[in-house]
């Protein structure tokens, strides 16, 4: 396995090809943005402070308004939810054109991702779903083994820990792989989920290493985007001070710039990293199956001898 081809294929790509970042950007969550302190909401609004019964009227008198905002930031959700699973696909299919040396075309990688959503989408849901159901069941075995007693309960953390773990990794790598049999090879969901969970399980070892690589360097650019975007962030936290609408104003156009910038390389990059290790996993597993057979190890009987 080439861990080195495939980290600078995953960031060259990406840098090379700079309108990947949308994908990424979507796919990496379109935003964080900061918490706003309640307390300096509250008090712009000339409420003194956000106890329940200043905020039972201040919801009272400006219903309409919130629930206006809530239904935008619904149809928001839904919009990025659309969004997110387009780029899944079409970013795997943009490294599909990349890896067959194929000029590369954004309209063409998005039209893609587009023709594929419903799978994406229905893997999306299926893996949600069954990590969901598996975190509840394990929080329950461990609630149940703090009832019988506190040291069940202790040894049923440092039990069902790394349980959680591994049921992660399972989970994370095969709907990685999944994803990518369903766009490159134009697979149903849920012969994708087998044939991904096959593949990856054909060399453990590697995806072991790829997936610590891969945590290592998300925890990596993690760290140097929250310390980009603290530096960042401070001058318009200042002009809040003075102006809280100014601050907001000036502040929220670059942030979301930045957050383009760090969110979209880094989101693609990653994402383009994943498609180059699938598709060593899948030359290494087809030049396995053509490997010829040892001596010895075909236990079928002789062909009979010519006829004289």
């Amino acid at each position: 396995m080439q861990y080195g081809k495939i980290v600078s294929t995953g960031w060259s790509q990406a840098w090379k090809h700079k309108t990947l970042w949308i994908f990424g950007f979507l796919i990496s969550g379109a935003g964080g943005g900061n918490v706003s302190n309640f307390t300096d909401d509250f008090d712009g609004l000339g409420l003194g402070g956000p106890d329940m019964y200043q905020i039972k009227n201040f919801v009272a008198e400006h219903l309409l308004i919130i629930a206006m905002f809530a239904l935008l930031a619904f149809v928001a959700f839904i919009i990025w939810i659309i969004l997110s699973t387009i780029s899944t696909g079409g970013l795997i299919d943009a490294a599909r054109q990349l890896k067959r040396g194929e000029t590369y075309s954004f309209v063409k990688a998005f039209k893609t991702g587009a023709s594929y959503f419903w799978r994406i989408l229905g893997i999306g849901l299926l893996t949600f779903l069954v990590i969901a159901a598996f975190i509840i069941f394990l929080v329950l075995l461990g609630v149940a083994a703090f009832f019988i007693h506190v040291a069940f309960g202790i040894i049923s953390i440092l039990v069902l820990l790394p349980i959680l773990i591994i049921g992660m990794f399972v989970t994370s790598i095969t709907v990685a792989m999944a994803e990518r049999y369903i766009v490159i090879e134009d697979r149903p969901v849920f012969d994708s989920i087998a044939d991904g969970y096959n593949l990856w399980r054909s060399d453990l070892g590697s995806s072991v290493v790829f997936c610590l690589i891969y945590i290592g360097i998300a925890i990596a650019v993690g760290l140097a985007s929250l310390v980009v975007f603290l530096f960042t962030v401070i001058p318009f936290i200042a002009i809040g001070f003075v102006n809280l609408w100014m601050g907001i104003l000036i502040g929220a156009p670059i942030m979301l710039l930045i957050m383009l910038v760090l969110d979209g390389f880094s989101g693609s990059a990653m994402h383009l990293m994943t498609t180059e290790f699938y598709y060593q996993l899948v030359e290494g597993s087809q030049a396995a199956a053509m490997q010829p057979t040892a001596p010895g190890s075909d236990l079928s009987p002789p062909p009979p001898p010519p006829a004289p």
